[in-house]
């Protein structure tokens, strides 16, 4: 996205919030030689049309046919998110009725309390956080309700043993996903460093229809936030700056910068905060004192969080190298083993579903062809 066209959106968004950028806005609309159908498309493909709308639907300079395309995403997301949000109710209404505990993460969670409108926070998907010793039943559950796990597992137990979260699909009538987690970040290293325990103790009360819930606390959301920004969106996403600029704004009088910039250094995700915190300050004036900010730039860095950082904001990375990195961030040869076992050497079944063998016989020689399709991705990719 050019820089200009990337201000001219951030001001979008800042105009709901920030009078200074609501004044400017309209003085540049009024200004004219604005590319209305290449901010549409932008706004599409960063999902945030929605909150365009809501933003621009009163300036009287904008071409009625933009508002009306803008309109139409506006109320084609409250209706998505109707439905997946009753999805969710039935979902914890059930973990309720058995004495499973979760918390609602990212847009689920931020579209009904920073938001305070589902149909402004765009949901590709409902994320929630359990703890893992009730893995086994919330699958029961999901299952009876019509969510199935599309992905087979490359080995019976990896993915409890490397992975942080477990995908679940519903196709009818409308296809719904349901992302459980156990642990935050996905990374071998940080299912190892951040453990959710704080997470957890300062989660807040949170009601979805008449239901009870949970979701993160100021502190932790933030932080989540921030590290989920970085190392899995790379740190340049429209709509989860955002997210943090409103919830920074939403819980000025309450946040304790100190708790989260300890627990930053405690669960190894200074990097997270340094890069995202004065980004969200300075270009969406979120709510962040100085002198906050000059505590982050001097927070240590551990060496293996600044190499696990790298690797996982690196722009796009092969299989291979995934696979080397992640690899590498297990601490323990056993686990090592158990890794690279299962990812070299998968299932039949995972076999099959992967690369769809016409031959049970053909079986042996699709091993070393998936070897080769991850040496020739990662050549491609330094090229």
């Amino acid at each position: 996205m050019k820089s200009n066209d990337r201000q001219f959106l951030q001001l979008c968004l800042r105009a709901d919030w920030d009078a200074n950028a609501q004044r400017e806005l309209s003085r540049r609309i009024a200004a004219g030689n604005i590319d209305w159908a290449a901010v549409i498309q932008r706004a599409s493909t960063n999902r945030i049309s929605p909150l365009l709308y809501h933003t621009l639907r009163n300036e009287n300079s904008v071409p009625p046919e933009f508002i009306q395309a803008l309109q139409r995403a506006y109320a084609f997301t409250s209706r998505y998110n109707l439905y997946l949000f009753g999805e969710l109710i039935q979902v914890l209404h059930r973990f309720g009725a058995t004495g499973i505990p979760a918390i609602v993460l990212k847009g689920a969670a931020l579209a009904q309390t920073v938001y305070k409108n589902p149909a402004l926070r765009p949901l590709r998907d409902l994320d929630l956080l359990v703890r893992r010793e009730t893995l086994s039943l919330v699958e029961s559950i999901l299952n009876d309700l019509g969510y199935v796990a599309p992905r087979v597992e490359p080995k019976r137990g990896t993915t409890m043993a490397f992975e942080s979260q477990m995908l679940f699909v519903k196709s009818a009538p409308i296809t719904s996903r349901i992302e459980i987690h156990w642990s935050l970040i996905d990374s071998p290293f940080y299912q190892a460093n951040v453990a959710t325990d704080w997470f957890w103790q300062t989660a807040l009360p949170l009601r979805v229809g008449r239901v009870s819930a949970l979701m993160l606390g100021a502190e932790a959301q933030t932080l989540y936030l921030c590290a989920h920004l970085l190392l899995h969106h790379g740190g340049d996403d429209l709509l989860w700056l955002n997210d943090i600029a409103q919830v920074t704004l939403l819980y000025r009088e309450q946040m304790d910068w100190d708790e989260l910039l300890r627990n930053a250094q405690e669960h190894d995700l200074v990097v997270p905060v340094q890069k995202i915190l004065p980004m969200v300050a300075q270009e969406w004036g979120a709510s962040i004192p100085p002198d906050i900010l000059g505590r982050v730039s001097e927070l240590r860095v551990h060496p293996e969080e600044a190499r696990v950082s790298r690797w996982l904001t690196t722009h796009s990375r092969s299989a291979a190298r995934r696979f080397w990195n992640d690899l590498w961030s297990l601490n323990d040869w056993r686990k090592q083993f158990a890794f690279a076992l299962g990812n070299l050497f998968p299932s039949r079944t995972y076999m099959q579903q992967r690369y769809h063998i016409p031959n049970p016989l053909l079986l042996p020689l699709y091993y070393p062809y998936r070897w080769w399709l991850g040496v020739q991705t990662a050549i491609l990719k330094r090229s």
